[in-house]
């Protein structure tokens, strides 16, 4: 009997859900724990690309051979890019290698940090609940602390009634910094935080998770960073793991991105804090789970220097059991941000975990329903303006918006026909800007706002497709916040993967580049920040919202560039004024990019191109010399 194609579709997705991957990891290592995390990242892969297959069958008819043969490609498609996964992993664990050797100190700078001396000597106390811990685990961190090289420190060791209090206690009688506190307290993070308070003497109280390790320059590089930094009552660095003695998975955090924070618990478990400012935050101790990762959010409404030292300051075991904690964790945590974000701005949310790491999406309430102005420049190319017109009318929900179309220098009648089409709408208006004949997009888009009255401006190209219907309530919701400059959204090509995720300055390459361009849609990428909404350097102004008072103040958009860097000098302001931009990767959008005016290709376009690259690097150098806040080098191994 012949199988029916949805049997022979069937069979195929079994087929390909048990392919199994060759072994590359062994070459590096015989650690099971980087095997491990090449092995999720692979598995993950393959889910992301057949969710929406599975998804896609179900609605699908028997005859549909088409989509059978598009399966096949996609099969072996997946298997190409598994192979690709496994080598860039490799290479990139090759290059962190290198990258530890080049940045770490070595033992003489060791010895070095040993005879330093600071005009400010703060005492660091640590806190260990011995109850839970592993004994060779309360070892292996007793030993770190004892090899730091900045030696004022002190722990204090908890619930001492347990089974290993006696063995403890012999193995810490020698070092007087180690304290046991004899009476039981319970897992109680308010009784833990209570006897931190009062039974250590500490300026600065060190949070380490269970099975953290210190690296050996840790605590100098936290007194060496509040000896520079006037007034910092929070610091935290970054990690990595380790297994049998080998380092790998580094996690590069961003220095303070309070967006980013509110999707995932970047800052993780481990950082420092003042008594002055522990003792300030009045914690409900609701949600034991994920304790510290309230306070984070706490002391990030009292404090506006949380201080990220860019430095592997400890390294964390791999451990077993934790998808069953983040499962459990992950509404209380949800809570916990809708609570801060009302405390923080008196803003109602909705707030929903996105998967099992820990990520969430947050939408705010908007208040009242603010007049937007989405200004689109076009010339000629009504090709691409229907388009994007229509997507607008047919899938925008929110309702208070209107379309300024800035006519620039057309020259076709069926251009201007279908302008007198279009303006038969309220909604719709056409400005005729008259100035300059060459493309100049910041000359043009001032224009556009001089002429509108809304509160609201959003920048849009006419090469643009909406994917998202509530996309101008999600960027309102940010938009609205006093502290938030411009929001922008994810764009991608035509087939699906990604134009703009944000932007970054790098090093050694062009000036600034985009997150993840031409990477899949379902990639994920360094600590999910495909997933992230967060803050970013700049964004394209290919679909950018701002709030007019934020042009007033910042003087406008630099009419100096015209081929290329306006939107990026435009966020440089924005960010010089104080305020955030911010990347939501749930208001999604096509984008056809440069189809409206072709690609800087010829030569007069390639030497205006590095003209203003030179204007901007120029204007900038102090901010670009001191690195992208929320970028790392050795994570453009991963993002680009």
């Amino acid at each position: 009997m012949q199988q029916k194609p949805s049997d022979l579709i069937a069979e195929k997705i079994v087929e390909a859900r048990d392919f199994k991957l060759p072994d590359y990891a062994s070459v590096i290592s015989e650690s099971k724990g980087f095997r491990k995390f090449i092995k999720k990242t692979t598995f993950k892969l393959t889910l992301w690309i057949f969710e929406p297959i599975i998804s896609f069958l179900k609605s699908s008819t028997e005859s549909n051979l088409d989509f059978f043969t598009r399966l096949l490609n996609c099969t072996r498609e997946l298997e190409r890019e598994n192979a690709r996964l496994q080598e860039m992993a490799i290479r990139a664990q090759d290059d962190y290698n290198q990258w530890i050797v080049q940045n770490e100190p070595r033992l003489i700078e060791l010895k070095w940090q040993r005879g330093q001396s600071f005009e400010f000597e703060p005492t660091i106390s640590f806190i260990l609940n011995i109850t839970a811990l592993d004994a060779d685990a309360f070892d292996k961190f007793i030993y770190s602390l004892r090899a730091q090289t900045y030696n004022k420190w002190e722990l204090l060791l908890i619930n001492m009634d347990s089974p290993s209090a006696a063995k403890i206690k012999e193995c810490c009688s020698a070092d007087e910094r180690i304290k046991c506190y004899d009476n039981h307290v319970g897992d109680s993070d308010a009784n833990i935080i209570e006897l931190a308070l009062s039974q250590t003497k500490g300026d600065y109280l060190g949070f380490v998770g269970q099975n953290d390790i210190l690296a050996p320059f840790a605590l100098f590089e936290v007194v060496k960073s509040i000896n520079e930094s006037s007034d910092v009552e929070f610091l935290y660095g970054d990690n990595d793991k380790i297994e049998n003695g080998v380092r790998f998975e580094p996690t590069f955090r961003p220095d303070f991105a309070p967006d980013t924070l509110r999707s995932t618990n970047y800052i993780g478990e481990n950082f420092y804090i003042s008594r002055k400012l522990l003792d300030q935050i009045r914690v409900e101790m609701e949600y034991i789970e994920h304790f510290r990762y309230e306070l984070v959010l706490r002391s990030s409404e009292l404090v506006d220097n949380m201080l990220h030292i860019p430095k592997i300051l400890y390294h964390r075991h791999n451990l077993s059991g934790q998808e069953e904690t983040k499962k459990v964790a992950a509404d209380n945590n949800a809570d916990l941000i809708k609570a801060h974000i009302a405390r923080k701005y008196g803003i109602s949310s909705n707030v929903t975990s996105v998967n099992l790491d820990g990520i969430y999406r947050v939408d705010y309430e908007l208040t009242g329903s603010p007049k937007v102005s989405i200004l689109i420049p076009n010339r000629n190319k009504i090709e691409l303006l229907k388009p994007c017109i229509e997507s607008i009318l047919k899938l925008t929900t929110y309702e208070n918006f209107e379309i300024v179309i800035v006519e620039n220098n057309s020259t076709k009648d069926e251009t201007f026909n279908y302008y007198d089409e279009l303006q038969k709408s309220d909604k719709i208006r056409v400005l005729h800007y008259s100035g300059d004949k060459e493309f100049n997009y910041q000359k043009i888009m001032n224009f556009g706002v001089k002429n509108c009255t809304s509160d609201y401006i959003l920048q849009l190209n006419n090469d643009i497709i909406l994917i998202t219907p509530t996309w101008l309530e999600l960027m309102l919701g940010f938009a609205q916040r006093e502290d938030v400059g411009a929001v922008s959204a994810k764009l991608y090509y035509p087939d699906m993967s990604v134009q703009h995720a944000g932007g970054v300055f790098v090093e050694g390459r062009n000036v600034c580049d985009h997150i993840y361009r031409h990477m899949p849609k379902y990639a994920g990428g360094y600590m999910h920040r495909d997933l992230l909404i967060q803050n970013v350097s700049w964004a394209t102004g290919a679909c950018l919202l701002s709030r007019r008072d934020i042009y007033e103040q910042i003087g406008f958009m630099n009419e100096d560039y015209e081929v290329a860097f306006g939107d990026v000098d435009f966020c440089m302001e924005i960010r010089k004024a104080g305020k955030l931009i911010v990347y939501n990767p749930y208001v999604e959008l096509f984008h056809y990019e440069a189809k409206t005016r072709g690609f800087d290709l010829t030569e007069e376009m390639i030497m205006k191109f590095y003209d203003e690259e030179e204007i901007f690097i120029n204007k900038w150098k102090s901010e670009l010399e001191r690195g992208d806040p929320y970028n790392r080098p050795m994570m453009e191994r991963v993002v680009f």
